[in-house]
């Protein structure tokens, strides 16, 4: 891996040090966030040095946050805000990342897959880590999009004022159309 195969965004502060690589492992991808994890945690394991620092009471840690491998984790996007804060998850000065456009540098950054490409190795794990080449059936199904049935644009949402807020944050940055397909409400959440 080369640097120039990773995309390096940085949201650090005074107090916090906080950066996101993103590697792009040419013909691979992840089965998912989980399995991702699992490779994260042995590379941590196996280079433990490489990877600590020592805390304000001056013992060592990590500095590798292994708690973003979790099912249903939501990764944070390129050029976002975490909620109440001001530091923008942005190209760190070190980035080594080919791009263009700031929208090349978004669709880099996304950790899910975004290529529809036959013979792309899927890395799995399962008692010891393992690779196996997707066909061309299983690459065009985790790329197929199922078009949305009309009867759900008809049923109203339950929040139409945080639908037309998220409507218009979106078209302000690129006029980009979307609709919110579905909502689900959680009760004590």
């Amino acid at each position: 891996l080369a640097r120039e195969d990773v995309v390096l965004l940085d949201s650090s502060t005074e107090t916090k040090f906080s950066q996101h690589l993103i590697c792009h492992v040419s013909g691979a991808v992840f089965e998912n966030n989980i399995v991702m994890g699992h490779y994260v945690k042995k590379l941590v394991h196996d280079n433990q040095d490489a990877f600590s620092v020592y805390d304000t009471k001056g013992k060592t840690i990590s500095f590798v946050d292994l708690g973003v491998y979790t099912r249903n984790r939501m990764f944070r996007l390129c050029f976002s805000t975490k909620l109440g804060m001001s530091s923008a998850l942005l190209p760190a000065p070190q980035n080594c990342y080919p791009f263009n456009t700031e929208r090349d540098l978004f669709l880099a950054s996304l950790v899910c897959n975004t290529q529809c490409v036959e013979g792309l190795r899927l890395l799995t794990w399962h008692v010891s880590p393992s690779i196996r080449t997707l066909t061309r059936a299983e690459a065009e199904a985790l790329h197929r999009v199922q078009p949305v049935e009309r009867h759900l644009m008809s049923i109203p949402s339950p929040f139409p004022q945080v639908d037309q807020f998220i409507g218009e944050c979106v078209r302000k940055r690129g006029g980009v159309e979307g609709v919110i397909r579905s909502s689900t409400y959680s009760p004590g959440s």
